[in-house]
């Protein structure tokens, strides 16, 4: 199992150890442990009791059980405020709010819910928000919704339009929010990867189109204003390489 008793800091004569039980209760967890960006927080599948537990990592007691039995995978926002799971859609899940579910990281209480059928491990986690919050983005067919990061129920409050969108990234930091997108190489047309700054996303502030492109990552700058994109395929078409063929991409929004 996996112990999150992390112990006291030196000097710190006020700390308390874990109780038998709870570390008990960590050891136990059904998956590998995931933490939230800071390390204060922990959260487990436990697939036989249906949940997710939320644990504090300093002290080891567990903070929640948020009722989503049939998740599989589960992940922190980016502040470690929320938790978001994903299960097998069904009938039920659909006709409840979905089976991507957004609850309190704290309290375990619901917060959001939308429809996503198929899982894909590249886009895992599908909500991704801000490194302070305040906004989030779910990439949806042929575009991103936008969302107040602290209030995702309150619905859509802007939007990215592109048609055959693969993935997005958002930028580190707080305000000016920069996303970066990318399209595919399709047929004969180029790969196109384009920069917004939000909240203006009618048109990027920068773009640039390739060919030989069928994927993409994101590698940002600290301060967010600039992104590296390396893309990749799986064929060289020079035939220089075995394992395929990539390039890397800087676009800045100064």
């Amino acid at each position: 199992g996996t112990s999150l008793r992390a112990g006291p800091t030196p000097g710190d004569r006020k700390y308390v150890w874990p109780t038998v039980a709870d570390s008990f209760a960590l050891s136990q967890a059904r998956m590998d442990v995931e933490y939230s960006t800071d390390g204060e927080l922990a959260l487990a599948i436990d697939s036989d009791k249906g949940v997710v537990n939320v644990y504090d990592t300093s002290s080891g007691k567990n903070l929640c059980a948020i009722p989503a039995k049939g998740a599989t995978v589960a992940a922190f926002s980016a502040a470690g405020s929320f938790v978001q799971t994903w299960e097998k859609l069904t009938d039920e899940l659909h006709a409840s709010g979905g089976n991507l579910r957004i609850w309190n990281a704290k309290t375990g209480e619901y917060s959001a819910g939308f429809s996503q059928a198929k899982f894909s491990k590249d886009s895992w986690p599908y909500v991704k928000w801000s490194s302070d919050e305040v906004i989030a983005c779910l990439q949806i067919t042929n575009g991103i919704h936008m969302y107040n990061g602290k209030d995702i129920g309150k619905g859509v409050i802007s939007k990215i339009v592109q048609e055959k969108l693969k993935s997005f990234s958002i930028s580190p930091g707080s305000a000016p929010y920069r996303i970066a997108i990318f399209v595919p190489e399709i047929k004969d047309q180029p790969a196109i990867m384009k920069l917004f700054s939000y909240p203006n996303l009618s048109e990027p502030v920068a773009s640039k189109k390739m060919f030989r492109a069928s994927d993409a990552e994101f590698f940002w700058s600290p301060t967010g204003s600039a992104v590296l994109i390396r893309t990749s395929t799986d064929v060289d078409a020079s035939g220089g390489s075995y394992y395929g063929e990539s390039k890397i991409t800087f676009i800045s929004s100064d």
